[in-house]
């Protein structure tokens, strides 16, 4: 962490102690790290006002106090963890029961690593060992805390955020962690947490999309405009190359959107979906297949326009030919009516790709004579 030259003479001029008398902060009370904190603030508020003013001042007077206050509250949550089990082994139970499998308690606390975001702290905490050899050993205080390998849930949500926000630029991500919140990640390490949170959602994701289209549909209905409200599915897709032993190969991963519209063609919101690549993506079919069906079921207003939005790859194609094209309304039985629209950029980028093959490079005439 940089730091500003008053901060730094802010902490070099504090009393400093020897290292043997100085205590740990998890063995400092919680009024003495509070207190030690508004000192520093204090110093930092004294040190600031003690020369002239500028804009650059000011700037760094405030990084230099949210630095300080992520201290404070890297302090305050360390103590706190820390203290969430006794301080005497004994007095937790001998053994413990968890997954068909009996544990028994370990002789002292072991450390561990944990992420917030406040930045990084050590928590020390009872272990338990399987009378299975082979098996990991169980740490309670991990499981009530929520630890996802060893990031609190707060900055597992941050970060998956962060990633969301970032599509696929992991560095990006990891430089954000370590700007705003001092967590000095990896590449591992965040594709450790993002896919644990992934696993974790995966369970609930469907029934929440659902609910949030119901919810936009009843907002769409209660619009006012001269057009029905709109209900937009749209599919496509990225190659990628992936490595092999020997060479490469090259597939399609896919997205999916559900996006709905009000009466006036204001779009209300979107829920997304996303798989790894597959052959014939049978992943995004069902999930997607799912989510529309389950809209029609739950949906007892008025029947929206539904449209089908691609750039009419061959996965795409194949989706509305053999799904979309005959689907019948659940409760109704009737065949639904699809608006199916193809993205005017990929149609014209493809009709100018085989203008190029057909005439060579020189579009200008080609292209004049088609507008003609």
């Amino acid at each position: 962490m940089t730091l500003s030259i008053p901060l730094t003479l802010v902490m070099a001029t504090c009393t400093a102690p020897c290292e043997s008398d100085t205590p740990s902060p998890r063995d400092r009370s919680l009024d003495d790290l509070c207190t030690a904190s508004r000192d520093q603030l204090q110093a930092l508020v004294d040190a600031f006002r003690s020369e002239p003013i500028t804009p650059a001042r000011t700037q760094q007077f405030e990084h230099d106090v949210q630095n300080a206050l992520r201290g404070l509250g890297r302090h305050v949550v360390q103590y706190t963890y820390n203290h969430v089990e006794p301080a005497a082994i004994a007095e937790q139970p001998r053994h413990a029961q968890f997954a068909c499998e009996r544990y028994t308690r370990v002789g002292a606390k072991t450390p561990q690593n944990v992420w917030t975001v406040f930045g990084q702290l050590v928590v020390r905490r009872i272990g338990y060992r399987p009378s299975q050899a082979g098996e990991p050993m169980l740490f309670p205080l991990a499981h009530r805390l929520g630890l996802i390998h060893g990031a609190s849930p707060a900055l597992a949500a941050r970060a998956c955020q962060f990633l969301a926000e970032a599509g696929s630029n992991q560095q990006r991500v990891l430089a954000r962690l370590r700007t705003d919140h001092g967590v000095g990640w990896g590449v591992k390490k965040l594709r450790q947490v993002s896919r644990a949170v992934s696993d974790e959602m995966a369970e609930y994701r469907h029934d929440a999309q659902v609910d949030q289209l119901v919810a936009w549909l009843v907002a769409a209905g209660a619009s006012t405009g001269r057009h029905k409200p709109v209900v937009c599915v749209g599919r496509d897709g990225i190659t990628l190359r992936l490595r092999m032993t020997r060479g490469s190969l090259y597939e399609v991963a896919s997205t999916g959107t559900v996006s709905v519209y009000d009466r006036r063609g204001t779009r209300l919101g979107t829920v997304y979906l996303a798989y790894a690549p597959a052959s014939g993506q049978p992943a995004m079919r069902g999930a997607l297949t799912a989510i529309i069906r389950d809209v029609l079921t739950r949906w007892e207003g008025p029947l929206p326009r539904w449209c089908y939005v691609t750039d009419a790859g061959d996965n795409e194609t194949g989706y509305y030919d053999d799904v979309l094209k005959g689907m019948t309304h659940p409760r109704t039985q009737q065949v639904l009516e699809w608006v199916r629209v193809v993205d005017y950029y990929h149609a014209s980028e493809r009709v100018w790709t085989l203008a190029n093959v057909l005439f060579g490079g020189d579009r200008g005439p080609w292209g004049g004579r088609r507008r003609c």
